[in-house]
């Protein structure tokens, strides 16, 4: 009973040791201690509270052993028990709307119900005690397939019940027993008859038949023919069973129960259709013109929940019908309704209604039914939508309607003379808009294609008319719309008839002429619509087949913008148009694949200038950021496999020019550093040699790219690490030498710390304020000529006036600004002028320092321990560089990132005392004090001199005694042995200290005479 009591009073929350304790303990006390009735209810109560709480592996797996001891110790007398608390703990966990949390319990409940019933093989248990296990593992099953979208809840469930039904091969066979004797079945069966078809789909033929009788007749009854709207979470558990009906068990089980419910109480079930019928495999044009009636209601009914699923019942019911004359007779009846002559609903009162109706129309121009014919298309152009959008006069209602005949007009082949005659009068009429217009334009750009594009011949006069408004009202976005759509159509008839090129003399001057280009602008790129972008991306590839724009690149960099602020929906098919333009423009001298990405570097540069200046709130920058890294990511790689088949020279010369814009676009837009590799994986095919030998042949093109600058950009410094860090072997000797070249020890050891901290005074602000009181010292002109403010008061209260003010802002600790005389002003701005001058010197010599010391400090890091070999040469070359205060910073921030390389197996701060104990010795003091954390300045420098050659070789013994001892420490060492032996104390315990640290080194990692290299660091150190 002791182990018990812990057991309630400190499973809870305690430390996982102290569980595991208590849990052990109390399996123990099971073989010796014989628990009470009223005991094991406590014991049950309290395992049924931990499930939520024990998420971890280690825990579920300590809950799962105690379950299985007293199931085996106490069988019927705690099983039962045990079931009724999961009972509670499972509603709990499986609420209506399922969350992350529910789901990960859902799964632990289930893993725990299936070793309850693995302990419990072979235990006698009463029917219901059955049934309510049956309802727990279905309620955790529902609970798992609820919140998946695809497959991976089945997935997972399906591995879960494959242990099971190994463990207990007549499970199954029980299950099924027991769905099929259950009158009243709960919701949650849904959820396993649906796994249990997917387990059994290729495994039992008789057992699956069985299970999707059950299935199709639990949703008929729990979901189709209830009475209470049933929970969204408990439609998709639905999924497999939907999948498994046939048609003959739609027709007498589902259909009639459809039907009867749809006319009772629609706003139950109608959220259930769309799922129903998308998950059909079989035709339903038999009975799809009554299903149309009777969802016809829920469709105009002012309810927008009802609304919306019924739309989305149209919509699946239209991909479900192959016959085209019954798509026709329920569009008529659509029509009907439409029209208010339907007499079986009532007529339409709001615009929401017509909408609706329009929109269900419009779903049935995507059916797959091939059997539409051209005449009932156009008949239906000619008796419906023709006269409704000329005597409509609401503006939103005209362009819906044209975007549901556009759905329509796209299924024709052939047009006639009266479809032409009605796209004339739409744009001509005199009360129409520019957004109407818009309408319209699309309405003509989908229905006619290659075949009919020249019988818009003669309306060229009104196409026009609709370009030149954009071009006179650049600032209307809508008219710009209409302009854009007006223009690709005529490039289109253009295209298709040479003749007609000649009349668009003036729309080829438009566009050529930069002050006219109305498409190029910042207003289109950021105000229009997904629509309109669409319309541009087939604008530009049609002004690509064109020989009249002289410069593309106007375009091209509003192309690119509108690729990369624009959705995945949106710009997916430009990624289509980019692979047509690269394959059919291969002329190196106007490749489109060189222009796209002269384009996507001019849009870094263009987007660092306005993401600085921007002042949108940081949401919506972090949202906007998201979207261009994505979309130029996908870009680039887009560009990169549309050039897999072109020539290998030139895709060298694309590939070095993509290294800069990738490496940019990692900094600027946060996208992924490796994107050049998966460019350069791309481009060459997916074949790794040919990336292996691009690399190898063009080396030194790669490393001029990187260094062509005097002081190397940001992206020129990331494309060295990435460079260095990909082949080291190839690139990273290159770049140390070009950067020794470019370091200047000498030159920052000319700036005196005088020069430095002028360098560090604000401009404009005084660093000598001697001076400043040298100026003071002269008479100041306190008062000049004081204007007289008003005739009643005299110059002695005026002055007096000033005295009282001057006390008051004393006592309110106020600075007065003295006001000084011509001759000091002179005298301060002099002064100034000279401080500025040296600031501008030594600024630059700091901004060279500290360009320098970055591209060694991310070679350092890109590289880590491959940086090894060339370590003593770095620390020689930067050494030097730490007594001078414009470079001590960037030398010491650089020498200090090496420890982690030197020092890699070693933990605590070891390595960097070695670091901050070498710069104190070579810098300068007051540096030092300035510079330097304070917590590295604590001890005493001779007492941290002692105790660290003392640590240094006893680490050294420790490391060749592993056979871990590296040259490299040795190399990082040196500068301090050397400044050690010249320093003015240094005794003869620590030479002797640092001679013995070098003999291990060296006779570990050489052959040669130790003796030879002891004379070189004796003669090194003076």
């Amino acid at each position: 009973m002791e182990s018990l009591k812990n057991f309630v009073r400190y499973s809870w929350y305690s430390s996982p040791k102290v569980r595991t304790n208590i849990i052990n303990d109390l399996i123990e006390s099971f073989q010796t201690d014989d628990l009470p009735d009223p005991a094991l209810k406590i014991l049950a109560h309290t395992i049924g509270q931990l499930i939520p709480l024990y998420a971890t592996t280690k825990s579920r797996v300590l809950l799962s052993r105690l379950l299985d001891a007293v199931i085996r110790k106490y069988k019927e007398r705690i099983l039962k028990l045990i079931i009724h608390a999961f009972d509670v703990q499972s509603r709990t966990i499986c609420k209506v709307h399922s969350h992350r949390n529910a789901r990960f319990q859902a799964d632990y409940g289930f893993i725990y119900m299936s070793n309850i019933v693995i302990a419990s093989n072979g235990i006698t248990i009463e029917e219901e005690t059955d049934k309510l296990i049956l309802l727990i593992v279905s309620r955790f099953i529902s609970t798992l397939l609820a919140d998946s979208c695809t497959s991976a809840g089945l997935i997972l469930v399906d591995k879960r019940l494959n242990r099971l039904f190994k463990q207990v091969p007549t499970l199954v066979e029980s299950w099924v027993n027991l769905l099929n004797s259950i009158s009243e079945p709960d919701i949650a069966h849904l959820g396993l008859i649906s796994a249990l078809l997917y387990c059994l789909k290729t495994k039992d033929t008789t057992l699956y038949e069985q299970i999707k009788t059950i299935g199709i007749d639990s949703y008929a009854k729990l979901i189709l023919g209830t009475r209470t709207k049933p929970y969204e979470t408990a439609l998709r558990p639905c999924n497999e069973i939907l999948s498994s009906m046939d048609l003959e068990s739609f027709k007498t089980k589902v259909y009639p129960v459809l039907n009867r419910s749809l006319l009772r109480n629609p706003e139950v079930i109608i959220e259930a259709v769309p799922s129903l019928l998308s998950s059909l495999s079989f035709d339903l044009s038999y009975t799809a013109n009554e299903l149309s009636k009777q969802l016809a209601p829920p469709l105009i009914s002012k309810t927008e929940s009802l609304e919306a699923s019924a739309l989305a019942s149209f919509r699946t019911l239209a991909k479900q019908i192959s016959n085209g004359e019954t798509i026709i007779s329920i569009v008529q009846y659509l029509f009907n309704i439409f029209n208010g002559t339907e007499s079986s609903v009532n007529k339409l009162s709001v615009i929401s209604q017509r909408e609706n109706v329009l929109s269900a129309i419009g779903a049935f121009s995507r059916s797959p039914s091939t059997s539409i014919s051209q005449d009932d298309i156009l008949k239906i152009l000619d008796k419906y939508f023709y006269p409704m959008i000329q005597q409509e006069v609401h503006e939103g209602l005209i362009c819906h309607m044209l975007q549901q005949m556009t759905s329509w007009c796209s299924r024709l082949t052939n047009t006639n003379q009266t479809l032409t005659d009605f796209f004339k009068k739409g744009l001509e009429q005199k009360n129409s808009t520019a957004i109407t217009r818009a309408a319209y334009l699309q309405c003509i750009l989908v229905t006619y294609k290659e075949n009919n594009l020249t019988d818009l011949i003669p309306m060229h006069t009104t196409l026009m008319a609709s370009y030149e408004r954009g071009v006179n009202q650049p600032t209307l976005i809508n008219c710009l719309h209409e302009a854009l759509l007006a223009a690709l159509i005529m490039i289109n008839i253009a295209q298709m008839n040479s003749s007609y090129d000649n009349k668009l003399t003036a729309l080829w001057s438009s566009l050529n002429d930069s002050k006219k280009q109305i498409f190029t602008t910042d207003k289109f790129q950021k105000e229009i619509n997904p629509a309109g972008a669409r319309v541009f991306f087939q604008f530009y590839e049609q002004l690509h087949g064109t020989l009249h724009i002289q410069d593309m690149v106007p375009y091209t960099r509003t192309f690119i913008y509108l690729i990369l602020h624009s959705s995945y929906d949106v710009r997916k098919p430009a990624y289509d148009i980019i692979r047509r333009l690269v394959n059919n423009l291969r002329s190196t001298d106007t490749d489109i694949s060189l222009a796209l990405l002269t384009g996507l570097t001019s849009f870094l540069d263009h987007f660092q200038i306005t993401n600085e200046t921007s002042s949108n709130d940081e949401a919506n920058q972090q949202l906007n950021l998201t979207t261009v890294s994505k979309g130029f990511e996908e870009t680039m790689l887009c560009i990169a496999k549309a050039m897999r088949m072109q020539d290998e020279q030139f895709k060298q010369t694309l590939s070095d020019r993509a290294l800069l814009a990738c490496c940019s676009s990692s900094i600027l837009l946060s996208s992924d550093e490796k994107l050049w590799l998966k460019f350069l994986y791309l481009i060459f095919d997916k074949k790794p040699n040919e990336v292996e030998n691009y690399l190898k042949n063009n080396v030194n093109s790669l490393v001029q790219i990187c260094t062509t600058n005097q002081r190397l950009t940001k992206e020129q410094i990331s494309a060295i690490s990435l460079l260095c860090s990909m082949k080291p072997n190839l690139f990273l000797k290159s770049f140390l030498q070009i950067a020794y070249e470019r370091l200047q020890p000498a030159s920052y050891l000319l700036v005196s710390k005088r020069s430095y901290e002028i360098m560090k005074t604000p401009p404009g602000e005084i660093y000598d304020k001697s001076v400043l009181e040298t100026i003071l010292k002269h008479e100041t002109k306190d008062t000049g000529n004081v204007k007289r403010e008003s005739k009643n008061y005299s110059y002695k209260e005026q002055m007096a006036a000033r005295e009282l003010e001057k006390e008051l802002a004393a006592k309110q600790n106020k600075a007065t600004v003295p006001q000084l005389t011509k001759k000091q002003q002179e005298m301060l701005q002099q002064q100034l002028d000279q401080e500025q001058a040296t600031r501008d010197i030594v600024k630059k010599i700091d901004e060279d320092a500290k360009n320098v010391f970055e591209i060694f400090t991310n070679i350092v890091k890109s590289t880590q321990e491959l940086f090894i070999p060339y370590l003593g040469e770095l620390v020689a070359h930067i050494w030097p560089t730490l007594k001078s205060p414009v470079a001590f910073n960037y030398a010491k921030d650089l020498y200090i990132a090496l420890v982690p390389i030197v020092f890699m197996n070693d933990k605590d701060t070891f390595g960097y005392a070695i670091a901050y104990l070498a710069v104190r010795l070579n810098s300068d003091p007051s540096t030092v004090q300035q510079q330097l954390d304070k917590c590295w300045l604590q001890e005493d420098l001779l007492a941290a001199i002692e105790r660290l050659l003392a640590c240094l070789y006893e680490n050294t013994q420790q490391a060749k005694k592993f056979n871990q001892l590296s040259i490299a420490r040795l190399d990082y060492c040196l500068p301090l042995f050397q400044n050690i032996v010249i320093h003015p104390k240094c005794t003869n315990e620590w030479t002797t200290s640092i001679l013995n640290i070098c003999r291990e080194y060296f006779s570990a990692v050489s052959t040669s005479d130790p003796d030879v290299r002891f004379r070189f660091i004796r003669e090194n150190a003076g």
